[in-house]
């Protein structure tokens, strides 16, 4: 939908339960759109577009913070009358899920992250080689970004998953990107997660090349005592546009436990 400072898509009823699905700093909410289909009729989903995204109004600071985005994102939910809703992020999406989860526990039913970055800010070297990395494949171009980067993030380049990632890719903004970049290499999972109240789920392929299992999700699993953690077979890095029935499953099982 447009019209808003945050553009989205929407599906099921209304007055179902909501699950509200976060992209990466490479996608867009289209990504989500057959998990959210497969959600219905027992939720509505909502794929918002991060700020900058989609048509989404940019965030008004080249170098926000994961804050920033959070705080958007549930004014977001609350232009929407959404209290709580159960909430999925995917990659940097999930780093900023976990920030609305920490910072506003009680609009949060429960927590998936599918594919989790942790962020890189831990030092000064490690923000300031995410930030590099992300400013030279920006350099290369739509074309060749999506051309270079595609098969990275599909594990098996499965064409129907590939081309999606390669179209979204060509979208970017290049400006938006990188302010999300400056999100994802500031940002720190790891500060959040004793904060983080809501049950959790996380979700990673195993054939994850950009943030595999060993350095992100399990450290993150760690952090989270009580936390569920599964790991599914053969996928890369954007399991929404790889395996969007076994994340819908596990989506549904996750969010209807009492």
């Amino acid at each position: 939908m447009s019209g808003e400072p945050i553009t989205y898509v929407r599906t099921g009823r209304p007055d179902a339960p909501a699950v509200v699905c976060l992209h990466g700093i490479g996608s867009n909410a289209n990504a989500f759109g057959d998990v959210l289909d497969l959600l219905t009729p027992a939720h509505q989903g909502i794929a918002p577009n991060l700020p900058g995204y989609g048509g989404s109004d940019p965030l008004p600071t080249t170098h926000p913070t994961v804050t920033d985005y959070a705080t958007a994102l549930v004014a977001f939910l609350d232009r929407l009358a959404l209290p709580t809703c159960h909430l999925v992020g995917s990659s940097l999406g999930a780093l900023i899920a976990a920030a609305i989860a920490a910072t506003y526990p009680d609009r949060v039913e429960s927590l998936l992250l599918t594919a989790p970055a942790t962020g890189a800010g831990q030092t000064p070297q490690t923000r300031q080689a995410e930030l590099t990395a992300r400013a030279d494949l920006i350099a290369l171009g739509p074309e060749r970004m999506a051309e270079t980067r595609a098969p990275q993030l599909i594990a098996g380049n499965p064409p129907g998953p590939l081309h999606a990632v390669k179209a979204a890719t060509r979208a970017l903004d290049p400006a938006a990107y990188m302010q999300a970049a400056h999100a994802l290499a500031s940002g720190d999972i790891l500060t959040y997660t004793p904060h983080i109240q809501a049950r959790t789920l996380i979700v990673c392929g195993t054939a994850d090349k950009v943030a595999p299992p060993a350095d992100h999700a399990h450290p993150i699993s760690d952090a989270l005592p009580g936390s569920e953690l599964v790991l599914l077979p053969d996928l890369g890095h954007i399991i929404e546009l790889e395996s969007p029935i076994a994340l819908a499953n596990l989506i549904t099982r996750h969010a209807g436990r009492l």
